[in-house]
């Protein structure tokens, strides 16, 4: 069972996991594939996916992350968490400013 040639379907397994919301079945799955190569990278990919949908489910909603931004705009956590809830929502490019601004607050954050 540890064939490569089943790596592809492991991943086919892991995106209808992602996409009927079993994120934990979907991580065992992709736990199965090496990440290297096409296939590597496109479990990286996958894996993402489901760290982005956590940290928005924990992350507050953006109005009130905006509220908390504009009384602390130095804040790079709260810039970091922005950007995090604008890509989930697909909102790319305020996401990219978002996430850009929290690394120019702190060159630190999301290290380690």
């Amino acid at each position: 069972a540890k064939d490569e040639n089943d790596h592809p379907a492991r991943l086919g397994l892991a995106r209808v996991l992602i996409a009927t919301k079993k994120d934990d079945e979907a991580i065992q799955a992709l736990d199965l594939v090496p990440e290297v190569g096409d296939v590597g990278a496109e479990a990286v990919k996958l894996r993402r996916q489901i760290e982005m949908r956590k940290n928005a489910a924990t992350a507050g909603d953006e109005a009130d992350l905006r509220k908390k931004i504009a009384a602390d705009p130095g804040n790079a956590r709260l810039h970091l968490e922005l950007g995090n809830v604008l890509a989930t929502k697909g909102q790319y490019e305020p996401a990219l400013a978002a996430l850009l601004r929290a690394a120019e607050l702190d060159q630190e954050l999301g290290r380690g």
